[in-house]
């Protein structure tokens, strides 16, 4: 018998029913997930325009200047790496 015949079937042997089993319900949770997510982000999205709108008080000029800010700020908290030599 050659190596690789019996690595496959001490490989073969090793996993078990039960990984085999955990591994797919993970794949269809993540799948489940994905699809729960995609229904709920637009009523999230909704829900965040109108908690901005009213913690604003529909002022325009604030909501644009925390926007402007946030975007400004993406990367301070990084810039310590530097990716040139």
């Amino acid at each position: 018998m050659r190596f690789y015949e019996i690595w496959w079937r001490v490989t073969a042997m090793a996993v078990s029913k039960k990984t085999i089993i955990s591994a797919v319900a993970a794949v269809l949770l993540g799948a489940l997930g994905s699809a729960l997510w995609e229904f709920v982000k637009p009523v999230l999205a909704w829900a965040w325009f109108g908690l901005l709108t009213v913690a604003t008080l529909r002022l325009e000029i604030l909501r644009d200047a925390m926007y402007t800010y946030a975007a400004r700020n993406v990367g301070s908290d990084l810039e310590w790496i530097s990716f040139t030599s």
